[in-house]
């Protein structure tokens, strides 16, 4: 899962949608990635961060709870100010051992988050977003 590209891109929709009429979610629901990128970039409030985010997705990082960067005087912390991303179940089929699943709570596995997994996704470079 590409969690910068789906944390941004879900704010990006929820931007755009937010006044939008139900006959025109439909519309947007029907579009082709090519046609949905357009309508970001044609809008005012994403087309900004879409261009970011499209020349250069390594210039996000990955906040978790309790990363407090950017917590100097007046400033809020990394966790709280980035677009919010959360993760409720791993979609990934588990290795085989011997021909069979390979139980989730194997020690090999152990490496992986607890579910729900919440994160912000936060500019890591000097870029405006939208």
């Amino acid at each position: 899962m590409n969690v910068v590209a789906d944390a941004v891109v879900r704010h990006l929709a929820g931007v755009v949608l937010a006044d939008v009429v139900p006959a025109r979610v439909r519309e947007v629901a029907e579009m082709t990635d090519d046609e949905f990128w357009a309508l970001l970039l044609a809008d005012r409030r994403t087309a900004r961060t879409t261009r970011r985010l499209r020349r250069d997705p390594g210039a996000w990082r990955i906040a978790e709870p309790g990363d407090n960067s950017g917590d100097g005087p007046g400033e809020r912390s990394a966790a709280t100010t980035g677009f919010p991303f959360t993760m409720s179940r791993l979609y990934l089929d588990l290795p085989l051992v011997n021909g069979r699943p390979v139980d989730i709570h194997h020690p090999a596995l152990t490496g992986l988050p607890r579910m729900p997994w919440a994160c912000s996704v936060v500019p890591d470079r000097d870029i405006e977003t939208s």
